[in-house]
């Protein structure tokens, strides 16, 4: 028959018998620690578990921010391609044509030394040159095609009509700051003969150098400004935190 066990007496005693199996106290513990550690296990197994996957979460995340950011890049870099395409090109067309302008007013500084111009009419000459430059850049520019045509065309006869040779060359900027006939006949007074073509290439090259100059201003300064715009765009989230009272300021 089955042998009776004293439990209490057994469990005092630190051993428990039966039939099947005798498991001391120190193995008992030994197999509640390891059921422990298999469970403790399970947990930091899907700590670990969690944890790769909020990892691959986060490098996902920072992925998609350096994409944002290179898009943003892309976009900012094109944009300020084409605002800074047509003032560039336009100053690389000015300082191109600048050199031939030079050269022609060189040209016709070196043959108005030849000349036996007088101070007086030298000094309206200048003068005249003055007035005309101010008008550079400004409203007094006539800009309209026909108006411009027809103006031009008055100026090219009367300069041929009085011998002036090459006379397409002065003619265009003469015409363009609104030389008339009348002022034509008031510049010719009092010139030696001969003169008359030399004093205008000179008003001319000038008019002209001076009108490079200025659109060469205007176009690298917008230039400038571009520039400065978009690197206070580039850098508006880098300012100094600051304490706003939102009561106070409403």
């Amino acid at each position: 028959g089955m042998e009776h066990v004293d439990i209490d007496a057994a469990i005092q005693e630190g051993t428990v018998t039966t039939h099947i199996a005798q498991v001391r106290d120190r193995y008992f513990q030994s197999m509640v620690r390891g059921f422990k550690n298999l469970a403790m296990g399970g947990v930091y197994g899907t700590d670990v578990t969690e944890r790769l996957q909020l990892e691959q979460a986060l490098a996902r995340q920072v992925n998609v921010r350096q994409a944002e950011k290179l898009a943003a890049l892309g976009k900012l870099a094109a944009g300020m391609a084409h605002w800074l395409n047509n003032p560039a090109a336009a100053a690389a067309r000015s300082a191109n044509q600048l050199g031939d302008s030079l050269t022609r007013l060189d040209h016709a500084n070196s043959a108005l030394q030849g000349r036996d111009v007088t101070a007086a009419k030298w000094e309206e000459i200048v003068h005249l040159r003055d007035e005309l430059t101010a008008r550079v850049g400004t409203d007094a520019v006539i800009t309209d095609a026909f108006n411009l045509s027809e103006r031009e065309d008055v100026v090219l006869g009367w300069l041929e009509d009085h011998g002036v040779q090459d006379a397409w060359e002065p003619a265009p900027m003469l015409a363009r700051l609104g030389v008339d006939a009348a002022r034509l006949d008031r510049l010719a007074d009092g010139l030696p003969e001969g003169a008359l073509g030399d004093v205008a290439s000179w008003l001319a090259a000038s008019l002209e150098t001076d009108d490079l100059l200025k659109s060469m201003q205007e176009t690298t300064g917008t230039i400038s400004h571009v520039i400065q715009a978009f690197k206070a765009y580039t850098y508006m989230d880098q300012g100094e935190v600051q304490e706003i009272d939102i009561n106070g300021s409403l």
